[in-house]
């Protein structure tokens, strides 16, 4: 069964945002030149093995917002999609900005032209749950949030990849009996429309603590009825689920999932996280690719056991993106650096390789990497290292290096930058965006924004 097709004339344009955890190691992410005569990073590597230079354009100088008294760290990840302070974990109560990007323009796109609801996802290697996670009663990693609703509710990502499947296309993977899966959907809907107004009156009734979660289930339960009401369709009915069993497979399910879910129009935005903000988890897969490069070196056989013995044991990722310029580290970071980019260059050939009408869909879409805080060492979030891969149906023109900030960002220095330092707000990508999707900022801005970026 072949997915069907857009009716419009020209493809629609869609948007999967492929956020890595724990910053990098940004000088190994630093492309030198501009324009399309740039010599590409080290760890951008894996980009023009795929054959991809062509269909991506670098952006750097791209600033994410400071942490603030009160925050942490991380707290960055937390800032990425709504443009603001972040104020937690260790202030009780904690309060991100407000409403973030993916969910405001998921809310225009759905008011007005009926577009299906933006889907958060993540390929983590564990669930993190509030309850092992609690400080004075409140989550004190609220940080592994990417998406919010409001400023006091996020978006748990959606891990199960079953559940993924049922809230893009609305019946179970591998359904047989489609008359008995639409009359589970009938009373679904008839369970939430009783249990709206009565959990809508308790919200009234309780204190400020339990009414935040309170407002976090509501608005779980108002995206289930959005998605409820959509008319039913049988594409991606025949799309047989695997069994996944570790973060490599989990994350190449989700992008196989991402391609189907753009071909059949059942989202026109995807939030895909590859593990959550600080995870710690050993990355044993990643290895070391034969004839590796190292400064310009091949490493040796007795240097790649060394280096996947690293990434197998303590200290793991978090402990490896605070390397402290320790060359072990160092290279076992890059490596998981370069696992991510490779990850990312699979997923936008996935979409060059998928027909859109009389192109592909990576021409009418757009695939963003990036990362909440561009160095793990010093947590610094200035100058993230971002790809855009894709056309955004002719909003961009690929095959650059675009440069967005004067002078340098110091990497290792958590501080702010020194004067000769000027980066742009990363919201301004987010309302250039926001244009290509077809759904302009009301106000003209987001967040911190000052302007748009130039894509063309």
């Amino acid at each position: 069964m072949l997915p069907r097709k857009a009716e419009a004339a020209e493809p629609p344009p869609r948007l999967l945002i492929f956020n890595t955890p724990n910053g990098c190691y940004r000088p190994a992410m630093s492309s030198s030149g501009t324009g399309a005569s740039y010599t590409l990073a080290p760890s951008l590597r894996p980009l023009a093995y795929a054959d991809l230079l062509e269909d991506v354009t670098l952006l750097s100088g791209l600033d994410n917002v400071p942490s603030v008294p009160g925050g942490d760290v991380h707290s960055p990840h937390v800032q990425l999609l709504t443009g603001g302070p972040f104020t937690g974990p260790r202030v009780v109560p904690f309060a991100s900005a407000g409403q973030s990007w993916d969910q405001a323009i998921s809310a225009r796109l759905s008011a007005s032209a009926g577009i299906p609801p933006a889907i958060v996802v993540s390929a983590k290697q564990k669930e993190v749950s509030d309850s092992d996670l609690t400080v004075r009663g409140q989550p004190s990693l609220v940080q592994h949030y990417l998406s919010w609703t409001s400023a006091t509710t996020y978006v748990r990502a959606l891990r199960d990849p079953s559940r993924i499947y049922e809230v893009l296309f609305g019946i179970s993977p591998g359904s047989e009996d489609e008359v008995t899966a639409r009359a589970t959907l009938a009373r679904k809907r008839t369970l939430i429309d009783a249990a709206l107004p009565q959990i809508d009156a308790l919200r009234h009734r309780v204190g400020a603590r339990d009414r935040a979660t309170l407002d976090a289930y509501l608005s779980s339960l108002r995206e289930v009825e959005r998605r409820l009401a959509r008319p039913a369709s049988s594409c991606g009915n025949d799309f047989i689920l695997p069994e996944v069993s570790n973060l490599p497979e989990r994350l190449q399910l989700l992008a196989d999932l991402a391609v189907l879910a753009f071909q059949c129009d059942a989202t026109r935005l995807i939030v895909l996280t590859t593990d959550y903000e600080t995870t710690s988890a050993p990355y044993p897969w990643v290895g070391v690719p034969e004839g590796w490069i190292e400064d310009d070196v091949a490493v040796s056989p007795r240097r790649a056991s060394t280096l996947r013995k690293l990434l197998d044991s303590t200290p793991y990722h978090l402990g490896l993106s605070h390397h402290g310029n320790d060359p072990d580290k160092v290279a076992a970071i890059r490596l998981i650096d370069e696992w991510h980019v490779a990850k990312f260059a699979a997923l936008a050939n996935q979409l060059k390789a998928a027909a859109d009408g009389s192109s592909s869909l990576l021409d009418s879409s757009l695939l963003l990497f990036t990362p909440s805080i561009a160095d793990g060492a010093s947590h610094s979030p200035y100058d993230l290292p971002c790809v855009l891969a894709g056309r955004g149906g002719g909003a961009v023109t690929p095959g650059q290096h675009r440069r967005l900030a004067t002078g340098t960002a110091p990497f290792f220095d958590p501080g702010a930058p020194d004067q000769s330092y000027q980066g742009t707000p990363f919201s301004n990508l987010l309302v250039t965006l926001s244009d290509v999707l077809g759904s302009p900022e009301p106000s003209g801005t987001f967040g911190n924004s000052t302007g748009r970026v130039q894509l063309r």
